[in-house]
């Protein structure tokens, strides 16, 4: 704990009469923060890619999203719940790290506080889509998600706060539907049809017990969730494969929404000679969906964080 640290806390409990002399120990021997910023990566976006350090010594990175709206600027920060992952998704440079570590809930929860340390405006919304899989250290992710909406915490609502998964758990999005309902839902999809599933995300679960799982999660919540598609030319970006995900997305109990998301560069997804598709055939893909009656929206923003290697899918720890 630095200095100032030290002496902000020390005073906020002599504030809340707390005794002088137990308050000094207290902060003493009380880690505020176990974490801390080694490098910050600026974007031209106005975004961030923060390498934060370990107590153990293990590093994780943290992104900063910047949006400019009507209302004025807002932030999402962008956490990881695991050092590595163990999912190996094909396009995904996280998983070409493999599974190193799982991460405390205090730590998830320092990395918001230590983004917004950065920040000056208040983070109006935390994603779990960094590093890692968060149903594969859900005690920890639900702890945090606790966290980050308790009013003497962060007092985030909970539809401020995403879960991602790329799919790993139908157990775990049916528990959610009772654990946490009003916390919002995301799944990485990416392909709407089982081969497609298991070329690009090889260790995930069935498809058919993703949808069935999905539709338990719609009926206990009455939540639409929102997919994640991230276009490869000429892998996933077919006339077939946005017919195949309209398809899926009729038969679910909720309309979900999609979020189109270019593919960004990664040395995972080069060793597949991967991908962007040309913006015609993203726009073209996209057209097939609203036609469809699919709500929609290509996410050209997500590559905004390419110049700090923060955009979806690059984040790795070397």
């Amino acid at each position: 704990m630095t200095s100032s640290h030290h002496d902000e806390l020390e005073q906020r409990l002599l504030d809340n009469s707390f005794p002088r002399g137990h308050a000094a120990d207290l902060v003493t021997e009380f880690k505020l923060c176990t974490s801390s910023v080694v490098e910050t990566f600026p974007s031209a976006s106005g975004g961030k890619k923060l390498l934060i350090e370990l107590e153990s010594g293990r590093r994780i990175e943290t992104v900063v999203i910047r949006h400019v709206t009507s209302r004025g600027v807002r932030y999402t920060v962008c956490v990881s719940s695991q050092v590595g992952c163990a999912r190996a998704c094909s396009f995904c440079a996280t998983g070409s790290m493999k599974l190193q570590a799982q991460l405390p809930s205090a730590v998830i929860l320092e990395q918001v506080w230590l983004a917004a340390s950065t920040l000056d405006h208040p983070i109006r919304n935390v994603v779990a889509m960094g590093g890692g899989e968060p149903f594969d250290n859900w005690n920890a992710v639900h702890e945090a998600c606790r966290g980050l909406t308790h009013q003497c915490l962060f007092g985030l609502a909970a539809k401020q706060v995403t879960i991602s998964t790329v799919g790993a758990s139908p157990r775990h999005i049916r528990l959610i539907a009772h654990e946490c309902p009003q916390i919002s839902l995301a799944l990485s999809l990416h392909g709407a049809t089982q081969e497609l599933r298991e070329q690009l995300m090889p260790k995930t679960a069935p498809l058919h017990e993703l949808e069935a799982a999905l539709d338990y999660h719609a009926e206990h919540t009455q939540q639409r969730i929102m997919i994640e598609y991230l276009l490869i030319d000429g892998v996933n970006d077919r006339v077939q494969d946005a017919k195949a995900l309209s398809q899926f997305c009729h038969a679910r109990r909720q309309m979900p929404f999609v979020n189109l998301i270019p593919y960004n560069p990664t040395r995972a997804g080069s060793m597949f000679s991967y991908s962007a598709p040309s913006d015609e055939d993203i726009n073209g893909f996209h057209n097939i969906l609203l036609t469809q009656g699919i709500r929609s929206i290509v996410r050209w923003s997500s590559a905004a964080g390419r110049d700090a290697n923060g955009a979806c899918g690059q984040l790795i720890v070397e």
